[in-house]
């Protein structure tokens, strides 16, 4: 019986501590990529194209922090969860071509609201190196 409750009270507390924060593995389930400047642009201009489809389409290997997603030898995407709390979380966003030169890196804010994770900031770490978050939403 104590052994039960042992796993019981620990599965509980798993459940809890975890329950609001982001696993690298859901990151595509809540990011919409036409929300910010990408090497997608063009598909996001498409009324069919869906972000979520898109990503869940591509190689993923996700590890610790880390999903990496990869279209064949032409793009990969790196999502990496730099800081998290139940109400906030900051992502790295890395879109790399795999020819050519496009390289664009943006740090992502997230918060929560009414339990659903939204982006709330952003700023451009490459090309632009830019110094301050930008609000995108209120």
């Amino acid at each position: 019986m104590k052994k039960i409750t042992f796993f019981f009270i620990s599965f509980l507390f798993t459940t809890f501590v975890h329950a609001n924060t982001i696993n690298p593995k859901d990151i595509i389930k809540f990011f919409d990529v036409c929300s910010i400047k990408s090497s997608l642009g063009q598909m996001c201009k498409m009324d069919s194209f869906n972000s979520y489809e898109y990503f869940k389409g591509l190689d993923e290997v996700i590890k610790d922090n880390k999903a990496h997603y990869k279209e064949g030898d032409f793009w990969e995407f790196y999502f990496t969860i730099e800081k998290q709390s139940n109400e906030q979380t900051i992502i790295t966003f890395e879109d790399l071509a795999l020819r050519g030169t496009y390289k664009s890196i943006e740090s992502l804010v997230f918060k929560k609201d009414n339990d659903k994770w939204k982006l709330y900031s952003i700023k451009n770490i490459h090309p632009n190196n830019e110094k301050e978050f930008k609000i995108i939403s209120n």
